[in-house]
């Protein structure tokens, strides 16, 4: 009976300390899963312009409705929502949405072209930083588990 509460311990042990590393694994792509929502949130409102005639506030409400990452209120502010973004990436987009409308349909598209751009450059650095991390974050879990439950036989 003592054996089995033994190994009913490390096994709880073990596997604690692994989800608690693939949970931080998880956090780490939430700011690329995030940066890649406003990508496509930015794409739609370009082709919704360029394409579909749109006027720029029907065309951000329309990205906006029931979404959990962006709040449009009623005089056109824009508030980003429960994001995992760094601040420099927050400025980018409020800097985009603060100023957006304010120029005729081409240029708009324009705009939007960059700030994808700039976004995906972004991404592409983060992609490749968080695949190393959350390697290191998922190993680190599973070693830390497997050294506590030898430390503690």
């Amino acid at each position: 009976m003592q054996t089995f509460i033994k190994l009913f311990g490390i096994v709880f042990i073990i596997s604690s300390s692994t989800g608690v590393g693939f949970y931080y694994s998880y956090r780490l792509t939430s700011r690329c899963r995030d940066l890649r929502w406003y990508i496509s949130a930015i794409n739609h409102i370009r082709n919704k312009i360029m394409y579909g005639n749109a006027e720029i506030c029907d065309a951000a409400l329309s990205i906006a409705g029931g979404e959990r990452y962006l709040r449009i209120d009623k005089p056109f502010k824009v508030r980003l929502l429960k994001s995992g973004l760094n601040k420099s990436d927050e400025e980018m987009l409020y800097e985009f949405f603060d100023s957006v409308g304010s120029a005729d349909a081409k240029t708009e598209a324009q705009r939007c072209e960059g700030v994808i751009k700039e976004a995906e450059s972004r991404l592409a650095v983060y992609e490749e930083q968080a695949k190393q991390k959350c390697k290191i974050s998922r190993m680190l879990g599973i070693f830390a588990g497997l050294a506590a439950a030898i430390i503690l036989l």
